[in-house]
This record gives C-alpha cells, structure tokens and sequence, in this order.
C-alpha cells in the first residue's frame, strides 16, 4: 500500500491501484470507465506508475485498454519506457516494447532509453533494448557515447551487452576527444578497463583538451 504522504494533487484511484500493483483493482476501475490517460500534478499518467513502479502486469493491462504508450512526464520529458529503464524493469521494458514504443525517442536531456538504462548500469534491460534494433551508438547532447557513459559510471556488464551489440569502443567525446577507455583508467574502474582492452580498445589513442579531469565532475 502506498504512503498517504507520497500522493501528489491530482493522483487518481487508477493510478493508486497501478503503483500497488493491483490488476484486480486496476480492471475493476477501467471497466467503470476509469480515464486511463489522466496525469496528476507532476504530469504521471497511471502507466507510468505502472512501469516506475515494474508492475508489468497492470502496464499490459493498462496498454490493453487505450493508455497512451508515448505520454511523456511533463517536468523532464521521460516516457514511460525511460522510467522503466532507469529503475531496472527489463519485464515492463518488454511490455512497453511490444506494444510498440519508439526505442530511439530521446528524452528532453537528448538521451534514449538504452543511455538511461546502461548509465545505471542494467544489463538485463540493456539486452532488452538492444533486442529491438536501437542505435547503440547514439550521442548525448554533451556529445558522449552510451559506452562512454556506462563506462564512466564502471558499469562492466553494461559494457560488455554493448561491446557485443557492436558499440564503437574507441568513439570519442566530440568536445574534448576522450575515449571510453580514458575515462574507464581515469575513473580506476578496473574491470571495465579489462573488457576494454580485450574488445581492443585503442590504448593509444590520445585527447584533444588538456582538461580531461573536468570530465569526471
């Protein structure tokens, strides 16, 4: 059961079912015409609850009865697929994907959902996304790489899922010429730098700004 605390003006009975995970409820309410698309204060419909919360279930129910799969969150612009992603849901994640979400939308950062998802270091939903044919290689608007990121952040098992999808592992930071192995031995994120190496990083590749140190603030 939810905290009363943590309701928010605007949140529906629907939406309170969605976060407990409740697809009894969630039918009952839909079948008495409950407005599936409705947002509360902070812009939530109730499948984003849904697939925040990794209720993969009540997400197919509510995607079966009209939700709007492409409905963003008003404040940053992350969609249901991107909340999913960044809490590790690779079940909603496959759900979201079946019925049809765009892979490559970029949220108002200029990052996809794939970026999210490996920055924090899901594998399991990176496997997921890679499935459905995304652009491993797409740029954030600060010009790093999905790898770079994920290696920045040392997340090996992230790396390797993209190494394997074919992720340019010597691409390089547009602005300063870093490479995702620079920042893996600046950061001493040993294991990403031993993927690195054995995918075959270039180890001599060199960068193009003298302050590489501000790419680790």
């Amino acid at each position: 059961m939810i905290d009363p605390s943590t309701v928010l003006v605007g949140d529906t009975a629907l939406m309170m079912a969605c976060a407990n995970g409740d697809t009894a409820v969630a039918k009952a309410l839909l079948a008495a015409s409950a407005d599936v698309n409705a947002k509360n204060s902070d812009g939530d419909t109730a499948l984003f609850v849904a697939c925040k919360e990794g209720h993969a279930e009540v997400a197919t129910t509510l995607l079966a009865a009209g939700a709007d799969i492409n409905t963003a969150k008003s404040s940053d612009g992350d969609s249901a697929l991107f909340v999913a992603c960044k809490e590790g849901h690779a079940e909603v994640t496959k759900a979201l994907l079946a019925a049809g979400i765009d892979v490559d939308a970029k949220n108002s950062d200029g990052d996809t959902a794939l970026f999210v998802a490996c920055k924090a270091g899901h594998a399991e939903v990176a496997k997921v996304l890679l499935a459905a044919g995304p652009n491993s290689n797409a740029k954030s608007s600060d010009g790093d790489t999905i790898l770079f990121v994920t290696c920045k952040e040392g997340h090996a098992e992230a790396a390797k899922v993209l190494l394997a999808a074919g992720a340019d592992i010597n691409a390089k930071n547009m602005d300063s010429g870093i490479t995702a192995l620079m920042m893996a031995c600046n950061a001493g994120h040993t294991e990403v730098v031993q993927k690195l190496l054995a995918a075959g990083a270039d180890i001599n590749a060199k960068s193009t700004v003298c302050q590489f140190m501000a790419e680790c603030g």
